[in-house]
Order: structure tokens, then C-alpha cells, then sequence
């Protein structure tokens, strides 16, 4: 590894990718997210960087299984009043905690609970990483803005 090469960056050093999601974490910089939803698709983008999820919510099945973006593959729809994100289809690149991109899914769900707050809930499942599938709850607190 070359400091002088820019293939042997880190995907975050190039500015090729910061933590964009899935799932979206808290961080200690640069943890604002701006969330879009138009009548067949949701966009998630992070505050620094153009790393943007733009998620189809008109029931289109994923992308074949070489087809592998960034953030994964995300298809959404809808539970009552809860979004529901599947996303499958990870780059190699980029897999969260080291999971394996190709039996990797992580569901995501967005539920309003009140004006200000989102309620994010997300499942990591891989069964050729963890035993089980897990999943973490985050508040999502609304700031002015864009």
C-alpha cells in the first residue's frame, strides 16, 4: 500500500464513500441525513459527500446478483405506516462489519413517532457471518434546514 496511490486509499480518504448507510449510524461528524419520498421512491442522502441512496417503492424485484452498488441494492415498501428498506447486493469494498456481501441483507424501517423524531430500526442478516440475524434501534431527530 501506496499513501502516494490513490487505489490504495480508503474508500473514505478518496471521498468515495463516508458511511452513507446502510444502516445510517450516528458519528461524530457529519451525521445529518436528508430524507426525500416522492409517490414511487425515497431518497436518503448524507450531509457531506454525494453519497445518496435513491430507493424505488413501485414493487421492482432487486438488481441481478452481479450488479452490485455502493450501498447496496434497496428496495422499499410500505407496512402501514412504517417504510420498509430491504437491501441486498453489497460491494465487496464496502460491507458493513466485515459481513459477507453475498449473503448479506439489512432491512431497514422508518416509523414517524411524533413531529421531530423517526423511529429507525435495522436487521443485519447474514447466516455465513452471524449465527443469528440481529437488529439496533436509533432515534432520528429532525433539525431546519436543508
Amino acid at each position: 500500500m501506496h499513501a502516494d496511490v490513490p487505489a490504495d486509499l480508503g474508500l473514505g480518504t478518496s471521498c468515495v464513500h463516508q458511511g452513507g448507510g446502510p444502516p445510517i449510524l450516528p458519528t461524530g461528524y457529519n451525521s445529518n441525513f436528508l430524507i426525500v419520498q416522492s409517490h414511487d421512491a425515497v431518497a436518503i442522502e448524507k450531509e457531506v459527500g454525494s453519497e445518496y441512496r435513491v430507493i424505488p417503492l413501485d414493487g421492482t424485484s432487486h438488481a441481478g446478483a452481479d450488479i452490485r452498488q455502493w450501498h447496496g441494492d434497496g428496495r422499499g415498501h410500505w407496512e402501514g405506516d412504517t417504510l420498509v428498506v430491504e437491501t441486498t447486493n453489497f460491494r465487496p469494498e464496502n460491507v458493513y462489519r466485515n459481513a459477507n456481501p453475498k449473503t448479506l441483507k439489512i432491512t431497514e424501517r422508518f416509523k414517524r413517532v411524533d413531529k421531530e423524531t423517526i423511529e429507525y430500526s435495522f436487521t443485519v442478516d447474514d447466516p455465513s457471518t452471524w449465527t443469528k440475524p440481529w437488529t439496533a434501534v436509533v432515534p432520528l431527530s429532525s433539525v431546519a434546514g436543508p
